[in-house]
């Protein structure tokens, strides 16, 4: 995805320079473009690269004894709690609409579940339940509520 993205930029640079516009800020914006485009395509490329080295993708595993969510990408979404310490699953939503879903645990932390993946949250919450039957859960998989201030 990201070396698509990095080809969609290029395609859009090169749209950019057929305008047949001899003017000296168009000029200027081409000269700007061009800096840009270099530096932001490095970037993309660097950043497939790591991807493709790190080799790691997005998986939530769910075992009688715990459950394991691996992000790709973030070592703070990605954790690892046994099934009877967490004490209920919880949605929020903030004033700037982020939603948010966090497995509080009897200790009173909590972990926050990734939202950039789609995931039966349905089945997920259903397995959970069955294994823990103790665990709180949302009234819906899909509602949120206000948080509370």
């Amino acid at each position: 995805m990201v070396l698509l993205n990095s080809l969609l930029l290029a395609l859009m640079y090169w749209l950019l320079i057929q305008f047949d516009d001899q003017s000296q800020a168009y000029q200027q914006l081409l000269q700007v473009g061009l800096y840009s485009l270099i530096g932001v395509e490095i970037a993309l490329v660097l950043l497939a690269f790591w991807l493709y080295k790190r080799n790691r993708i997005f998986k939530i595993t769910l075992t009688p004894a715990q459950l394991t969510l691996v992000h790709p990408t973030s070592d703070s979404w990605t954790w690892q709690v046994k099934l009877n310490e967490i004490r209920e699953i919880q949605h929020q939503i903030d004033i700037r609409k982020f939603k948010t879903i966090y497995f509080i645990l009897k200790d009173g932390s909590r972990h926050e579940l990734c939202p950039n993946y789609h995931y039966p949250r349905k089945k997920l919450y259903e397995e959970i339940s069955s294994v823990q039957p103790s665990i709180k859960m949302p009234t819906s998989p899909y509602r949120f509520k206000s948080k509370p201030r």
